[in-house]
């Protein structure tokens, strides 16, 4: 942790120069104990020259060595060794004399503010800031035991010094993305809120604190347009922060903004050409603009990069869907991820539905006991008390599947106790979109027409505007639309969708069963016109 550390923090510190391009440690981390030469690698991320070194820390001294190398000739333009008794204050002061011989190196100039950034000492305790290292490195991805781990550390690093800025931001994305990628428990996002106003207190221009706030807007209401006003203004004076250009980009497609997305992605690509969530993000993307030549490219670079990342495989799944068609393919690759991201049940489920697997399907609605796959964070917590789906998905199994003895003593059963808790619903609040959705559904699969109709339009007009979600959930709704009979409204959703660009190929609307009376409707062959490009 202490050399992985110092080497984040230096790239850190790298990247405040403005004038350089710095590659990130996700992209770099591959290297450690590479046998590529440094030309091969300067040319997989793009880099004219190699910072390289080595920590070797006894008791209280440590010495590092670093070298930077010219990548295409092998030429070394700057070497140095730190000999030094290990302290917070020659920690930094190490950090701060490194980055400014790289800078001298590469002939960059700093400016004032950037000359004050790299100058900046983070804490006066080298316990809290090697905690605080720790719990940067363990809270990298939505994995629930390093998260819980994560938080440990970095409340450590406070109590050692509550002073320590960076450590209330970094206390603030764990939260956050426990409430993100594990649980959408309330306590999280108002512990993350904590953090933030307590770090603003120390360090109000602090840029993190400005980052995890464009969080807590996304992550934790999907309020895209209060995040966009806190992150955009940070995009001129941070060109080298990949993680603010991604989630500008991951805010921008939420609303719609798909060109900016791509702008922003590729920035960031080039800062972070070998990490795996980006590459990911970026095949997604295209999947979504079912644009599937440059989607099958980042799956290559996601395969190349782990294909056995749960991401990758996920990735995989949904291009052999919506591009080829292949449900059995696509449902064996989506449900290895889902081992890894429970919120992929949904979308694993109703694969194997399209590929006819009926066996499988049922043992996968065994699985889906809430909807929080959704990761729709309007549902209230009422909402996910009630949610136990895996009787209503059971029941619409059998339903699509034509076993109709099995599906109506299911289906009645979900309809019934959904329809009572929306009408016992907390007066103070709304049924939300999870609610009405699951009656939608059991309207749909019992044929109730009347009730398909009011449900499903409701649950429309719950949908949190999210330009990367409410397509595919508008799909789903119109099938069950359709199903119950109400072949207008159906065939009108359908269409709204499909116009749209984004979204689910025209292999979703042919293979499922639950649209085969829309078949013969006079507007069915505009919409295959409308998906044809695809």
């Amino acid at each position: 942790f202490f050399s992985d550390g110092m080497h984040d923090d230096l790239l850190t510190q790298l990247a405040k120069i403005g004038s350089l391009k710095v590659i990130s440690r996700t992209s770099v981390m591959e290297y450690r104990d590479t046998t590529k030469n440094l030309r091969q690698i300067g040319r997989e991320l793009g880099a004219a020259a190699i910072l390289e070194g080595a920590v070797q820390r006894a008791g209280s001294q440590v010495r590092i060595n670093v070298q930077l190398i010219d990548a295409e000739s092998d030429e070394h333009l700057w070497a140095e060794t730190y000999d030094r008794v290990l302290s917070v204050d020659n920690l930094f002061a190490m950090q701060t004399e490194m980055a400014r011989s790289i800078a001298a190196a590469m002939h960059a100039t700093l400016s004032p503010s950037e000359e004050a950034a790299i100058e900046q000492q983070l804490t006066d305790n080298l316990e809290a800031l090697e905690a605080y290292r720790r719990a940067k490195l363990l809270s990298r991805y939505f994995y629930a035991d390093d998260l819980e781990r994560a938080q440990s550390e970095i409340r450590h690093a406070l109590e050692l010094d509550p002073n320590f800025a960076l450590a209330w931001a970094q206390l603030a994305y764990i939260n956050m993305a426990q409430f993100w990628g594990v649980e959408p428990r309330d306590e999280y996002r108002a512990a993350a809120l904590e953090a933030i106003e307590k770090g603003r207190a120390i360090d109000p221009d602090l840029t993190e604190l400005d980052i995890m706030e464009g969080y807590y807007h996304y992550w934790g209401f999907l309020d895209y347009e209060a995040a966009l006003e806190v992150l955009e203004p940070l995009l001129p004076d941070n060109r080298n922060n990949a993680e603010l250009l991604q989630i500008t980009a991951w805010v921008n497609r939420r609303s719609g903004n798909w060109d900016k997305t791509l702008e922003l992605l590729h920035q960031a690509e080039a800062l972070t050409p070998r990490e795996i969530r980006l590459v990911y993000s970026i095949g997604e993307t295209y999947v979504m603009l079912r644009q599937w030549d440059r989607a099958q490219e980042y799956l290559d670079k996601a395969t190349a990069l782990d294909p056995a990342h749960a991401r990758t495989m996920q990735l995989q799944g949904d291009l052999i869907a919506g591009r080829d068609g292949d449900f059995s393919s696509a449902s064996r690759y989506t449900g290895l991820a889902k081992d890894y991201q429970r919120f992929l049940l949904d979308q694993y489920w109703a694969m194997l539905l399209h590929a006819g697997d009926e066996a499988v399907a049922l043992e996968a609605a065994q699985l889906l006991e809430d909807r929080a796959a959704h990761r729709l964070v309007d549902q209230t917590e009422k909402d996910r008390g009630q949610a136990d789906f895996r009787e209503l998905a059971l029941g619409l199994t059998h339903a699509y599947f034509g076993n109709t003895d099995e599906a109506l003593p299911l289906l009645e059963a979900a309809r019934q106790r959904l329809e009572q808790a929306t009408t016992e619903h907390d007066p103070a609040s709304q049924p939300g979109f999870v609610l009405w959705y699951a009656l939608c559904e059991a309207h749909g699969g019992l044929g109730l027409q009347e009730q398909a109709v009011d449900s499903c339009q409701r649950a429309i007009e719950n949908i949190p505007v999210d330009a990367m979600v409410k397509p595919l959930r508008v799909f789903e709704l119109a099938t069950f639309l359709a199903w119950a009979g109400a072949d207008n409204e159906a065939m009108e959703q359908l269409k709204s969708t499909a116009e749209s660009g984004i979204g689910y190929s025209k292999h979703w609307y042919l293979t499922d069963k639950r649209l085969d009376g829309l078949r013969d409707h006079p507007d069915w062959p505009a919409l295959m016109d409308a998906l044809e490009h695809d």
